[in-house]
């Protein structure tokens, strides 16, 4: 472990052993920021590291600032805390008090800081509008979104914030009717492509539901924003996506041979060979895999999403453990309890985190699969049309071309069997395939020799 006496550039401090980023707020924002000083930790005790990895957590901490300052600091919440004031009074009488006294203090604010957020003030105390935000956290909490989902819709209500103040736009809800929605889909259109920007609006739509059910809106302006844009592509369970049309795809199998059986170079090689070979022979998901504990990997069987954090009822599952994954399991439960994980070699994500566990294991495999040689991007796209996740549409293809029913195969990847054809009475009346043919639709799976 490096020194904790080692020094430390801008920002960082070593905290039990490890480097965490610590910045201070600015004192006109503490109040509505509630803290001092902002910290995350990095999770890693190499100064080296810490200096490279700490700018990207310095610019999120500092995008609390200018969500704090957008707000008006304090002002927001000031005068959330009187429309709950009056709100509650106990007799009309109070109530026009309090609203009186509320006048004042606008009056006050217009002398201090000018009319617009003086009227902005009156607005928010008065009940007659509530910013985007507002209840957004409490949305959040009780919304049983997997976390990177979470953090998706943060950035959404963020990007959409920073584009109503640069065009003059409502950030109450309010006021955001489907002109707006559709002037903000607009210029989301300029700068990414239609499924991108239905991302936006479908975060957006879920929160809208909420505001409804709370009665702060009435409808919502996100839905139908793309009638006349261009085609979008009506979603299907990804067992009957044969990933031949561009884009996202299966690996080859040669991308198979070249992946499963390169050398380990780096140090995390091992690990990511390990998730390769488990991937490719279940079709978990990555942050599945590196969710399991030993427990869930016993007696022939993994337990998937045992916690009940999966994306969908459906996640939660029982795969068999292929033959040609037994030594690896092995290998990682040896002289483990059974509450260790069974990829133990990941950091622990901070209690304040909303990342995923597996996120460490995804960089390192992304670097990995670059470094061997398996990559395709067309016409400059940033993202790879190769990811882990084609370890998944490689496990449905070669069960697919197995023979293995439609069924079994949406059993064994947790997929909703809704979406398939005859959804609506074979995905109800058979239940789930039984545990032999769930073991040889697993075992119809086969990982190409090495050349």
């Amino acid at each position: 472990m490096a020194s904790r006496k080692a020094r430390l550039g801008q920002y960082l401090e070593w905290h039990h052993g490890t480097i965490r980023v610590s910045l201070p707020v600015p004192k006109a924002l503490q109040e509505v920021v509630g803290a001092t000083r902002l910290k995350r930790s990095l999770g890693t005790d190499s100064p080296a590291n810490a200096e490279r990895i700490k700018h990207a957590v310095i610019h999120e901490l500092k995008g609390q600032f200018t969500a704090a300052e957008r707000s008006g600091g304090g002002l927001t919440k000031e005068a959330l805390g009187w429309r709950k004031d009056i709100a509650s009074a106990a007799s009309s009488r109070e109530q026009d008090t309090l609203s009186l006294l509320m006048t004042d203090r606008a009056e006050e604010l217009e002398k201090e800081r000018g009319w617009k957020a003086a009227q902005q003030f009156s607005e928010i105390a008065s009940g007659l509008v509530t910013p985007i935000d507002t209840m957004l956290e409490s949305y959040l909490d009780g919304c049983g979104l997997a976390p990177r989902t979470i953090d998706g819709i943060r950035r959404t209500v963020r990007v959409y914030q920073d584009w109503a103040e640069a065009n003059d736009e409502p950030t109450a809800v309010e006021r955001i009717d489907r002109k707006v929605a559709g002037r903000f889909v607009q210029d989301l259109l300029k700068r990414m492509a239609v499924p991108s920007a239905a991302t936006y609006t479908k975060f957006l739509s879920g929160y809208w539901a909420f505001l409804d059910g709370k009665g702060y809106v009435s409808a919502s302006p996100w839905g139908n924003q793309f009638k006349g844009v261009g085609k979008t592509r009506k979603r299907v369970s990804m067992v009957m996506d044969t990933g031949g049309k561009g884009g996202k795809r299966p690996y080859t199998t040669e991308e198979v041979a070249k992946l499963l059986y390169a050398e380990p170079v780096a140090e995390t090689d091992g690990r990511s060979l390990d998730l390769a070979w488990i991937g490719a022979l279940s079709g978990m998901r990555i942050e599945e895999i590196c969710g399991l504990k030993v427990r869930d990997c016993a007696n022939g069987w993994f337990d998937v999403n045992a916690d009940g954090k999966g994306k969908t009822e459906a996640a939660a599952r029982r795969v068999p453990i292929h033959p040609q994954l037994a030594a690896i399991i092995t290998r990682r439960s040896a002289s483990k309890k059974p509450t260790d994980f069974l990829i133990d070699d990941l950091p622990k994500p901070p209690d304040d985190s909303i990342r995923e566990r597996s996120m460490p294991a995804s960089k390192a495999y992304t670097r990995f699969r670059r470094r061997v040689g398996v990559d395709e991007r067309v016409d400059g796209q940033r993202q790879s049309n190769v990811d882990f996740h084609s370890w998944r549409r490689w496990f449905i293809r070669e069960a697919r071309d197995a023979k293995v029913t439609l069924w079994t195969l949406a059993d064994l990847v947790g997929h909703d069997t809704e979406s398939l054809p005859g959804g609506l009475t074979m995905g109800r009346y058979p239940g789930r395939a039984s545990d032999a043919d769930l073991i040889a639709a697993v075992s119809a799976v086969t990982i190409p020799p090495e050349a």
